[in-house]
């Protein structure tokens, strides 16, 4: 790796400019020479103040592109953190919505009335179930056997569904509560 010539800041830059006029005018050179010395260095073709004037201007503008580079990377950081925040913002939200439908889902089945079409599944409700089949509210006593209001006398589930000979059943009941939604409902 080539080894790298150590720079010199635009102050150092000028100081060299002022020692070097320094030393012309010190030496003691015969007129003749200083005159020809400062003609050289006034030179605008590369005289050697010259080319300390250009190195301190470059040197310059070297540190003023570095202090650009140095805003422009702070601003690169603050703009990147500003979007990542704004990710995890956005990320959070959308989980959270995810969340949400959810529990909206959850509680969109709970609200869905249960219709039950099978003489079985309606028998194994539990006791103080209640079942409406369109005319009557049915009681559940346990063990597949219902009252309506009004009527001491029990009913089994598949006479509730008048089931047909071949098994279907020509009605649905929807429940309107079970003892155990209550208790749900309560906690």
């Amino acid at each position: 790796m080539p080894e790298r010539t150590p720079r010199l800041t635009a102050e150092e830059l000028e100081a060299l400019r002022e020692a070097t006029l320094q030393h012309y005018e010190a030496a003691g050179y015969p007129d003749e020479l200083t005159d020809r010395l400062r003609a050289y260095t006034d030179e605008p073709d590369g005289g050697l103040i010259n080319l300390i004037d250009m190195a301190s201007s470059l040197a310059r503008s070297h540190e003023a592109a570095l202090e650009r580079i140095a805003e422009l990377e702070a601003e690169r950081a603050r703009l990147v953190e500003g979007v990542a925040s704004t990710v995890r913002r956005f990320s959070a939200t959308l989980d959270e919505r995810d969340a949400l439908r959810a529990r909206l889902a959850e509680l969109e089945a709970q609200q869905q009335p249960r219709v039950i079409a099978d003489p079985e599944e309606l028998s194994a409700l539990p006791g103080g179930a209640l079942v409406h089949d369109g005319t009557a509210v049915f009681d559940h006593l346990g063990a597949g056997w219902w009252v309506t209001t009004g009527s001491a006398d029990p009913i089994h589930s598949e006479a509730i569904l008048e089931a047909e000979p071949d098994g279907t059943c020509g009605c649905t009941v929807i429940v309107l509560r079970t003892p155990r939604q209550e208790g749900q409902a309560d906690a």
